[in-house]
């Protein structure tokens, strides 16, 4: 039920927003730790996260492994930081949803962050 719920309200979201065109760029915690996990990394490592192709598929596994177990075993997943375990499950539905929408097989994740994109932009409108 609460799945469900969750998927119908990001859906109502995104439906507010222009359909994107173009690469999808994850960056932040949801998706630099959903790209962790893919990989069962026990240590969390920036070189093999950073410009991963994190498929739908994977994101869809991934959502239906957290969904099937309780926040106690969460906690204990590679590439999973305890302190994420109880929020990670309705990030991932969401980047399930906007790849779902956008009609994207995959996202490419980024380590870097906004600020990283925001400094290139500023620095290329500088040229």
């Amino acid at each position: 039920h609460e799945l469900t719920a969750l998927r119908i309200a990001v859906d109502e979201a995104l439906r507010a927003a222009p359909r994107h065109q173009g690469r999808i760029v994850g960056v932040a915690g949801t998706v630099t730790t959903l790209a962790a996990m893919a990989q069962k990394l026990q240590t969390y490592d920036p070189l093999r996260v950073h410009g991963l192709r994190l498929t739908s598929s994977d994101v869809v596994r991934l959502v239906d492994e957290l969904a099937g177990k309780p926040l106690h075993e969460r906690r204990q997943l590679p590439g999973l930081h305890p302190k994420r375990a109880d929020v990670i499950l309705a990030g991932a539905i969401i980047l399930e949803r906007i790849l779902e929408r956008a009609g994207h097989a995959d996202c490419v994740v980024s380590d870097r962050g906004i600020r990283w994109g925001l400094a290139a932009e500023l620095a290329a409108v500088a040229d």
